[in-house]
């Protein structure tokens, strides 16, 4: 269920820039991959097997070379002491992915060459990148590895199946009011901490005079439907709905003039 908030000023600055959003995705996954007293890295974020977690975040051109230098930059600061292999669909996106990369001794894999090695180090993390259907074979085969999934294409209830919880997300919106010229530029961000995941909110910001603020948050990720009707809230608190029907007042009464 959607919760509105009381309107308040975002106390971590919505990214407003791929690289900011990187950095704060990589501050959540390090906590979620932090060992904990005894060698246990953070409960929450354990399945039944290894650790799976999610991170989604914006993507100019959804290739893979791109992907690979979000998952580079991701890493260097998120995991920077593991062993870490990138798990892509075909040999087009490895050949794509290495030549974007500038760390080359990051293992960069198709996931049936990977399935092919039967002596596979469980102590290496494995990032995902756009899984989807070929992410439940090789996690069959691969039950005790960490694996991170970058911008999985798997819905959440089947994310959520496999034992995957959301460390981070971040979602702009842009929206039209009513076909005029206004846009209400959005955010959708779920940021988790030290804490479980699970209780960490999806929050609702809408950018007001150069500054986000938070106004609204839902333990899930909010619908479509859930989206509109916030939307359409600030539209009007902002007076973009009386200036739209202004508008098209005056529309009306000069084509009856005319």
């Amino acid at each position: 269920m959607l919760v509105r908030a009381s309107t308040r000023a975002s106390a971590v600055p919505v990214p407003r820039s791929r690289k900011d959003a990187v950095l704060d995705a990589s501050t959540c996954l390090k906590q979620a991959l932090r060992p904990r007293k005894g060698g246990r890295r953070n409960p929450s974020t354990r399945s039944r097997t290894g650790t799976r977690v999610v991170v989604e975040l914006p993507v100019a051109q959804d290739g893979a070379s791109d992907l690979a230098r979000i998952a580079e930059a991701l890493l260097r600061d998120g995991a920077p002491s593991r062993d870490v292999c990138l798990l892509f669909e075909d040999l087009e996106d490895v050949g794509g992915a290495r030549e974007a990369l500038s760390d080359g001794d990051v293992e960069i894999s198709t996931f049936e060459s990977d399935l092919a090695i039967t002596s596979k180090d469980d102590a290496q993390l494995h990032v995902a990148v756009s899984p989807d259907t070929w992410l439940k074979p090789w996690l069959r085969a691969r039950p005790n590895s960490d694996v991170v999934a970058l911008n999985p294409r798997l819905q959440d209830e089947d994310m959520q199946e496999l034992g995957f919880q959301v460390v981070y997300s971040l979602m702009p919106v842009s929206a039209k009011a009513f076909g005029v010229g206004a846009t209400i530029e959005a955010a959708v961000v779920k940021r988790s901490g030290r804490g479980p995941i699970a209780s960490y909110p999806y929050e609702v910001f809408v950018r007001r005079e150069g500054r986000y603020e938070c106004v609204a948050s839902t333990k899930s990720r909010p619908t479509e439907r859930q989206l509109e009707d916030v939307l359409y809230a600030e539209a009007s608190r902002g007076g973009l709905v009386a200036t739209a029907k202004r508008i098209f007042q005056g529309m009306a009464r000069n084509n009856a003039d005319g």
